[in-house]
Formats: structure tokens, C-alpha cells, sequence
């Protein structure tokens, strides 16, 4: 499977490359130029390290004045060489675009920068700080990334905010919840696989959700106890979870909500886990857990 190689890189992976790469070239520039949105985190983090003000690219052709203080304020006129920069490049249609657009100003050099490229991409920048072949993805975008279409998502605490305690009652007031949940991070594509705690006998209410939200996807399983007193006395959610994950060959990476969770679903699995209650990647392993998986659902059952 093309995903069994799948890089991550995050905001720490991303700051050293800055500060380890050598900017001198760079240090009689008069602007950095950031590609928004994702460009302008290092665009800012560059700016900051060469002392020069900062623009996002739209800005900078609309001849707004740069400012970065009373000793980095520049009229657009005065500037002469500008440093173009994004986080990554795949194809480079985007840049290409951007290039188009420069070209019609009636000066200024143009230098093009980006921390991350692929081997074939790394031919339309100047500079590059990392070579990334795909598939890859960054902390930074991941939760508006393809990576969803891949991947088994969690509902609560990803898709929408969790329920508080007084909601999570099992009764009215979790189904007032159900259909009124506040979304957190919709995904941008269609979800592979849908893997939530909730129970089984609130499909419904979790499908129309979904619907008014806009969610698409391929499969939802929902766990088939039948209350949350019988959830919670059997610690059902990782085990519940790892169980469908390895199930599903295709599915890259799970997206967890909770740190303990994703944490166990790892441990069951071996698989990817993003966790996006400290946004923190836990890779794959050579070799999962899947034999220790088994014993302990199959004890669960009994149980």
C-alpha cells in the first residue's frame, strides 16, 4: 500500500530546519513574502530570524506597506528583492500561479523558498530546506488534509467538541447533545472510516448530525453495548477501536481525540495514531500488537 511509508513532520521539525538551514544569501533581501496560509509560518519565523518585515503574497500585490516596527517599516517602493516563501510544494501549480501574478509588477527580484519539496517538485524553487517524497503530512494542516480519506476518525472531540458532563447522561440530554453537537474539525474530504464510543442505539441521531454537517463517508461503527454504565465498567473505547482499525487494511492513520486513547490504540495496534488532544503522532511500528488485541476483546466479549 502507497501509505505504508507515510512521513510526518511537525512545528518542532519544522523550526530546526529553519534555524539549522544557512539564510546569509538571504540577509540583504528587503521583504519576506508568504504564501498563505500554511507559507506563512515560516514565512514569519524567517522574517523574524533575517530581521526583515513580512507580507502575505495578496498584500504585498496590493502594495500594502510592510511594517514590522518603526525600524523594519518599508514603503513598497523600496523594495527591491523579495523572498517568496511556503511551507511545502507538490506539484507546483500554485507557485506557478504565484510566479504569473509577480510578473506583472514592474520590478523587483524574486527568490523562491520552501522548506519542504518532493524530488520531482525541488526544480520549481530556488531553495529547498527538506526533500519529501509522498505521502506526507504536517501537524500544522493535517486536520485539513487528504490524510481523512485514508483514515478511521473518532467523532467526539475530533469531528465535534465532546459532551459535557451533565450532557452525557444517556438519556434527553445526550440526545439533545447528539443532534446539536458544536463541529470542531469537519473534515475536507470523505472519511474512510467513521469509529466512534458512541452506542449503537444512537445511529440515527449520529447520522443526522453528520449529514447537517456535511460529513461524508464510507463506513460508521458505532459500539454495540447497551448503555454507557455497561461501556464504561468494561473500558470498552481503545479496545472497541484498535479492534476496527486493524480490520480495515486500508486505513493509515487513526485520528484520535483523547491522549490515553490514542495512546492504547497504538500500543493494540501498531498502526499511526494522531492525537488531537496534544496533536502529537505515534508512528507504526514494524511489527503490531495484534495477537495481545485479540486475547483482551475476546475476554471483553466473555465478559
Amino acid at each position: 500500500m502507497f501509505l505504508d511509508n507515510l512521513q510526518y513532520r511537525n512545528y518542532e521539525d519544522l523550526n530546526k530546519l529553519i534555524h539549522q538551514a544557512d539564510l546569509h544569501a538571504y540577509r540583504d533581501f528587503d521583504l519576506v513574502v508568504g504564501v498563505p496560509r500554511s507559507g506563512m509560518i515560516p514565512a514569519y519565523m524567517i522574517g523574524l530570524l533575517l530581521n526583515l518585515p513580512v507580507l502575505d503574497i495578496e498584500s504585498f500585490i496590493s502594495g500594502v506597506t510592510p511594517y514590522g516596527g518603526n525600524r523594519l517599516q518599508k514603503n513598497t517602493k523600496d523594495v527591491k528583492k523579495v523572498l517568496v516563501v511556503d511551507d511545502s510544494i507538490k506539484f507546483g501549480r500554485q507557485l506557478k500561479i504565484i510566479k504569473e501574478k509577480l510578473s506583472q509588477l514592474s520590478s523587483g527580484y524574486f527568490n523562491y523558498l520552501t522548506v519542504f519539496a518532493t524530488s520531482d517538485s525541488r526544480i520549481h524553487v530556488d531553495c529547498c530546506m527538506e526533500i519529501i517524497d509522498h505521502p506526507r503530512v504536517f501537524q500544522w494542516n493535517l486536520m485539513n488534509s487528504w490524510i481523512f480519506e485514508y483514515s478511521c476518525v473518532d467523532i467526539d472531540g475530533v469531528l465535534c467538541e465532546d459532551p459535557t458532563e451533565d450532557e452525557n447522561d444517556d438519556g434527553e440530554k445526550y440526545i439533545h447533545f447528539l443532534y446539536n453537537a458544536r463541529p470542531k474539525y469537519l473534515p475536507p474530504c470523505k472519511v474512510d472510516i467513521l469509529v466512534t464510543s458512541r452506542l449503537e442505539k444512537y445511529r440515527l441521531q449520529t447520522e443526522s448530525w453528520l449529514m447537517k454537517q456535511g460529513v461524508k463517508y464510507n463506513h460508521l461503527e458505532m459500539l454495540d453495548l447497551p448503555d454507557k454504565e455497561t461501556r464504561v465498567k468494561h473500558g470498552a473505547h481503545a479496545i472497541f477501536k484498535s479492534k476496527i482499525y486493524l480490520q480495515y487494511d486500508r486505513a493509515a492513520l487513526f485520528i484520535e481525540s483523547s491522549k490515553f486513547q490514542s495512546e492504547s490504540i497504538h500500543k493494540a495496534t501498531g498502526k499511526n495514531v494522531f492525537c488531537v488532544e496534544n496533536m502529537t503522532f505515534y508512528f507504526k511500528k514494524m511489527e503490531n500488537n495484534g495477537n495481545y488485541l485479540a486475547r483482551v476483546w475476546n475476554n471483553l466479549k466473555k465478559g
